[in-house]
């Protein structure tokens, strides 16, 4: 059976309409580049350096050498998880009974070379809100660097990420890191609600200089076109509705080839 030229049209046309996303998805999402890889016992490179919230330069040998270091690397523009992350680990600190510069130092990396100390205050100001009391400046420092800096230091703990133009967003994983003094990736809590038990034991451990192997079964909640209240990423609910507008097209012009086709046929048969 021969398909009519219209039809086939709609048909290219919803192709069209659905194959750049379902065919390029699996090798360029940027999501695929949102990796967490077990990298514990390696050490961050010290000599990295970075810009503070207050514009004090620091050297990341700087951070170390005292308590055990946690380090979460975040996006202060982000409107989805990065938010949900810092404000709850401040909640898990403070649950825990852990004093920020006497039990643990924290440290907030921006993925985004662009941001500058005013952002990093901003966000710094958010969480110091969602702790519930002063912070030392110290305690808990969000800084910023170069995009080397930036990628060398994630890449030492094992983060994979990407920076989509189209949505204007980075593609990365969400965890905390906890550091041993001498700056060896000591444990690593995945997802975005740490436990404060879980944190306290894990900076007790990193103290002691103790390695706890990477979760078996990481919880991988990557922070990219997150939809809260449908626990979906957006980017499923658009191919979606791509696929649907394609269908309803082929299903209209085939109704109306039906309509068109049908008196010609009648007169036909006269």
């Amino acid at each position: 059976m021969r398909v009519p030229r219209c039809i086939a049209f709609a048909l290219a046309a919803a192709v069209l309409l659905v194959a750049p996303r379902a065919m390029g998805d699996a090798d360029r999402t940027p999501l695929a580049a949102a990796t967490l890889h077990d990298a514990i016992g390696a050490r961050v490179p010290r000599t990295l350096r970075f810009v503070d919230q207050a514009g004090r330069a620091l050297v990341l040998d700087q951070a170390f050498g005292g308590p055990p270091v946690v380090l979460i690397l975040a996006w202060y523009h982000c409107r989805t998880l990065c938010g949900l992350l810092l404000e709850d680990t401040a909640h898990a600190v403070h649950d825990a009974g852990l004093r920020p510069g006497r039990d643990l130092r924290l440290l907030t990396v921006s993925l985004d070379p662009r941001d500058d100390p005013a952002t990093a205050l901003a966000r710094r100001d958010r969480v110091e809100r969602a702790y519930g009391s002063a912070l030392a400046p110290d305690a808990w420092r969000f800084v910023v660097g170069d995009a080397d800096a930036i990628r060398r230091l994630a890449s030492s703990v094992g983060v994979g990420y990407r920076w989509d133009a189209r949505t204007r967003q980075f593609a990365h994983p969400t965890a905390l890191f906890v550091l041993t003094p001498d700056a060896r990736l000591s444990s690593r809590l995945d997802g975005v609600r740490p436990s404060p038990a879980a944190l306290r034991t894990a900076v007790r451990r990193a103290a002691a200089g103790a390695l706890d192997p990477a979760p078996e079964e990481p919880l991988l909640l990557r922070c990219f076109r997150y939809v809260p209240a449908l626990r979906r990423y957006a980017g499923a609910v658009e191919t979606f509705l791509r696929v649907g507008a394609a269908v309803s097209l082929v299903g209209a012009v085939g109704l109306v080839v039906r309509a068109v086709r049908s008196p010609r046929r009648r007169r036909s048969l006269r």
